[in-house]
């Protein structure tokens, strides 16, 4: 017979409520976001899971929800909606506008848990993308999607201004800004030896070979640096 929702509220304390899951197809492990038991994972042939944490940075797992696989590494994304409210206090989460959930990761080679983003409201599910880059997690409290970039260093168009040294007037400076995922500014290359004042709205490096898109020019701009 199938319980109510009351009856299953009481005996999720006990029996656990499984909200994310995940296999590792390599491994064949199954893993589990538990809204009561934490972090589990189920090994091969096996009908038993086993806690692998019930909690983070010395915070215990509130409200497990979310869970990504990274089928390349095995790495494990999941989301603990809150800090402070638990499964059967979700409704007084939402209207308290709680934002105290985070996005973690379970590092398949050092079998530690770290926390990637905090602050989130309403952590809910997690999705990594198909080259491991970045992992998106939903918030159903803020409702909104956030990405977390997992590797990798990016190029972005900037169009600076900046004084003339010798009239004083205001300059435009078109500018390549390499930055990794943390926000470290790693190289700048000023284009405007190429471009002139010209606005650029792209830069993109692929093969030694640097791309460039402008709102005025006719053409697309392939440079060697």
């Amino acid at each position: 017979m199938r319980r109510n929702w009351k009856q299953q509220t009481r005996s999720g304390p006990t029996c656990g409520r499984p909200l994310g899951i995940g296999f590792h197809l390599r491994t064949k492990q199954l893993f589990v976001a538990d809204a009561y038991q934490g972090f589990l994972v189920v090994a091969p042939n096996q009908t038993v899971a086993t806690k692998m944490a019930g909690g983070a940075d010395g915070v215990p797992f509130k409200l497990p929800t979310g869970l990504d696989v990274d089928q390349s590494t095995g790495n494990v994304y999941f989301t603990d909606a809150s800090s402070q409210y638990s499964l059967s206090q979700i409704q007084e989460a939402i209207d308290a506008g709680d934002a105290t959930g985070r996005l973690l990761k379970y590092d398949n080679n050092t079998k530690q848990v770290t926390v990637l983003l905090s602050g989130l409201s309403g952590a809910g599910g997690t999705s990594v993308s198909r080259d491991g880059s970045f992992v998106l997690v939903s918030e159903f409290i803020a409702n909104r999607i956030k990405k977390f970039w997992l590797k990798g260093e990016f190029w972005v168009a900037v169009n600076l201004q900046k004084p003339n040294a010798s009239s004083g007037a205001i300059t435009n400076v078109p500018t390549g800004i390499k930055i990794n995922r943390n926000g470290k500014i790693l190289r700048t290359v000023d284009l405007s030896q190429f471009y002139g004042t010209t606005n650029i709205s792209e830069f993109h490096q692929r093969n030694g070979k640097f791309y460039v898109g402008t709102l005025r020019t006719d053409f697309l701009g392939r440079l060697s640096i």
